[in-house]
């Protein structure tokens, strides 16, 4: 990996109290979030040292490629005896938790605040012998807003609902350095080959604009379909209530500085004004998740139900895992299902199965591959998609993973560095012997370097996160969906959208229906392999039931 700058010392961000861990790597294509107008700067990759009367906290844990940068750093900042014993980390997302493994093994890591419910750690190989919420003996906290994570008798961290964000994600407010980690949110701002990864200047404001708005585009490609009216108004309201001298996002430069960070988030604002299709939000008809009373949300629950593997016939086979969810006051299943495609010379994993299976997926795998070549295809690098690769990859040492593999490189580096990563695109093919598999455009996505697949042989879409609904009943978690014993519901539907789509409550939703009919029509299922839902065997029924729950959720 090319660096730009290796942070020998840590950077500190607010005395003895805050410093800066981690790294830069040159921008260039590799990394999805960046357009290609900053290519060539330099990115900080980061992680926050927090250290409190109460002990020590880390915010984020940066990424596996510079897990021995950070392992250094630490060893510098840290007292003989202490121990980083809490990690709070904003998302699951590979660019911020990636090195958390390396953090629990080497530093005594107890506990782990997360957005959401399910442990960070149960998505790595080494957590497959535990069935529950609970890693490598590392209790998972949900952050939820209205606690404290406390660091001494009169500083605390807490946790803060954005209402700016794509997957699950959770702010944190430092009240004794008035710093807001925005994960990654006020993420512009990049650096110079050699220079500190610290934005302490105050930019120009429309130099400022335009660079966010590329930047926020480039992962938030919603934003121009969508009524931000709601979003802009949370945000206004949490900016006004919390003093912040620090912007501290998971990555790009933190922004010191009280004028500075009143400036970005100024600019933040008008940005989402200029590019929104804003008007007056409607009222909610209910309480949506993550917006309801937090006594509901503490008993939120996701409880593994274990292993099933399917033959569907024609070399396709199902396999993978479901949880059993108590989310919101709502009970039900939801899948994470991965699909293996064996053809006369070659076969495709597409998605990889939870860590958690890690073993009995490579004995399946294993079973029927023969001596096939192996591809791996994860739809992208969100860890319900992704979780098990690197146990994928340590099973079968000569395969090759394909996709659109930007950013693979920070969580996977000795395995990118070995060439085991290629990048194909929307409308490139891989002939597996009989068959060919066509990469798609992912129409709907929550990461927005996702693809998705055909294959030619039984017409079967793959979709990833798209046509997701829920079920009720272990039995059912490897029927099709003219197997259930009650066809699914708009409301199935709708429920998976609101907990895993955010974005779709804010956007309109004519365009995606046209976009979708129009890859339908070239491209004709007979059947719909999602990664969270059944496979769907009546795909024009199933697609008037995706769009009436894509218009049920407008705000």
């Amino acid at each position: 990996m090319k660096k730009c700058r290796v942070n020998d010392l840590p950077v500190s961000l607010d005395c003895e109290t805050l410093h800066l861990l981690g790294d830069s790597v040159e921008i260039d294509g590799r990394i999805s979030w960046r357009d290609p107008s900053f290519h060539g700067q330099c990115e900080p990759l980061n992680a926050y040292f927090l250290r409190g009367r109460e002990g020590v906290a880390l915010v984020e844990a940066g990424v596996a490629a510079h897990r021995d940068t950070i392992a250094a750093q630490l060893a510098r900042l840290l007292c003989e005896g202490e121990k980083v014993t809490r990690v709070a980390v904003t998302r699951n997302e590979p660019d911020v938790i990636s090195n958390l493994p390396n953090l629990v093994t080497a530093y005594g890591v107890e506990t782990a605040y997360t957005p959401g419910v399910i442990n960070p750690l149960d998505f790595f190989d080494d957590a497959s012998a535990h069935l529950h919420m609970k890693s490598f003996g590392v209790d998972q906290h949900p952050a939820l807003p209205g606690t404290r994570i406390m660091l001494g008798p009169d500083h605390w961290l807490e946790p803060v609902q954005t209402p700016l964000r794509l997957l699950s994600t959770i702010w944190y407010y430092d009240n004794g350095t008035r710093t807001l980690f925005t994960s990654d949110i006020f993420s512009s701002a990049t650096h110079g080959q050699g220079a500190e990864p610290v934005m302490r200047d105050v930019p120009v404001r429309t130099t400022l604009h335009d660079r966010m708005r590329r930047h926020l585009l480039a992962k938030f490609d919603w934003l121009t379909f969508s009524n931000l009216t709601e979003i802009i108004d949370g945000l206004e309201a949490l900016f006004s209530r919390l003093e912040v001298d620090i912007l501290a996002p998971s990555r790009g430069c933190p922004i010191v500085g009280a004028e500075a960070v009143k400036l970005y988030q100024s600019v933040l604002l008008d940005v989402l004004r200029d590019l929104g299709r804003n008007r007056p939000a409607a009222p909610a008809a209910q309480p949506q998740p993550g917006a309801q009373d937090q006594s509901v949300v503490a008993t939120n629950r996701m409880i593994y139900s274990g292993f099933n593997t399917r033959d569907m016939g024609d070399g396709m086979h199902l396999l993978g895992g479901c949880f059993h969810a108590q989310m919101y006051g709502r009970s039900f299943h939801s899948h994470g299902t991965a699909y293996l495609v064996l053809g006369d010379e070659a076969a495709l994993i597409v998605d990889t199965s939870h860590a958690k299976d890690a073993a009995p997926t490579a004995d399946y795998v294993r079973a029927h591959l023969g001596d096939r070549k192996l591809f791996i295809f994860p739809t992208h690098e969100e860890y319900p998609h992704a979780g098990n690769l690197g146990g994928l990859l340590d099973a079968f040492p000569e395969a090759q993973v394909v996709g659109d593999v930007r950013n693979f490189h920070l969580a996977y580096p000795e395995a990118f560095a070995a060439g085991r990563f290629h990048t194909v695109a929307a409308g490139d093919s891989i002939d597996l012997g009989g068959r060919t598999i066509t990469f798609l455009p992912a129409i709907i996505h929550d990461l927005p370097n996702t693809l998705w697949a055909w294959d030619d042989l039984t017409a079967t879409m793959f979709v990833s996160d798209a046509f997701g609904f829920s079920h009720y009943e272990t039995e059912e978690c490897t029927l099709f969906s003219d197997e259930l014993p009650t066809p699914p519901t708009v409301a199935d539907s709708k429920q998976v959208l609101d907990l895993a789509l955010y974005w779709t409550r804010f956007a309109e939703k004519e365009g995606l229906i046209g976009e979708m009919e129009r890859l339908f029509a070239a491209y004709p299922p007979r059947r719909i392999a999602p990664a969270h839902g059944s496979v769907v065997t009546q795909p024009a029924d199933l697609a008037e039931l995706m769009n009436e729950a894509l218009h049920s959720t407008t705000r």
